[in-house]
């Protein structure tokens, strides 16, 4: 005798596989961040202190060597310089996989702090609208209004082309809402659909997590584009 798992036909049928489907997405986003939070902490813990190390001890010795062999003091300098580059793209890829800057700030000041480094890094102007006092905002709401910053930005940066970024946070009874604009190229036609909109389907995702809305969409007469996400208060 077989046994079978019998579903209503039709639309219940399909709204059951798409339930099924969102949970597993919900699933693999956590697990995917819980991995990325063990790889920061072995990154910082091994890799970050031996390369401050071994930052200080070539330092030392280029110091020492300037009297000594000036030429080779030079050469040492270099390397200093290269090792220093190195030790700032660790902290770059930590912070990338884990929004450390959230564990001493809140969300205002940490996504003021990015914008700040990704207008350093980058060149473009990374302008912000971000309220003194935000309330109380709920730690996995803050993690993934961040973390959707993180990737909207980067991907304005990365393959929209530029000049301008804005960044603009609001908070009232009902919830928080980010928008985050560009004047780039603008969206692709049905970017979700596409197989670099992977990241877009992710923050979707990440935000319906914490019950909030992700709307992204060509900007004003057809310029750049706009990401609107609302997140509702706790």
């Amino acid at each position: 005798m077989s046994s079978a798992i019998n579903e209503t036909p039709g639309k219940n049928a399909s709204e059951g596989r798409e339930e099924q489907l969102c949970r597993l997405v919900h699933h693999l986003i956590r697990k995917n961040d819980n991995e990325k939070a063990r790889l920061a902490r072995e990154l910082h813990d091994e890799l970050g202190s031996n390369l401050t190390a071994v930052n200080l001890d070539v330092a030392s010795v280029e110091d020492k060597l300037k009297s000594v062999d000036p030429a080779l003091a030079v050469r040492l300098r270099r390397a200093l310089e290269s090792l220093r580059t190195v030790v700032g793209l660790s902290r770059r890829m930590i912070e990338d996989l884990r929004p450390s800057a959230l564990d001493n700030m809140d969300l205002a000041e940490a996504l003021r702090g990015h914008c700040e480094d990704l207008a350093e890094r980058t060149g473009l102007e990374c302008a912000t609208d971000l309220p003194d006092d935000l309330g109380t905002l709920h730690r996995d709401s803050s993690i993934a209004l961040f973390t959707v910053a993180q990737q909207s930005l980067g991907n304005a940066a990365a393959h929209g082309k530029p000049s301008q970024l804005t960044l603009s946070l609001k908070a009232d009874a009902s919830g928080t809402r980010m928008r985050i604009t560009d004047n780039g190229s603008g969206l692709p036609d049905n970017p979700f659909d596409r197989l670099s909109g992977h990241g877009l389907l992710e923050a979707r995702e990440r935000i319906s997590m914490v019950g909030g809305t992700f709307e992204i969409r060509r900007g004003e007469n057809g310029v750049g584009t706009t990401v609107d996400v609302f997140v509702p208060s706790a």
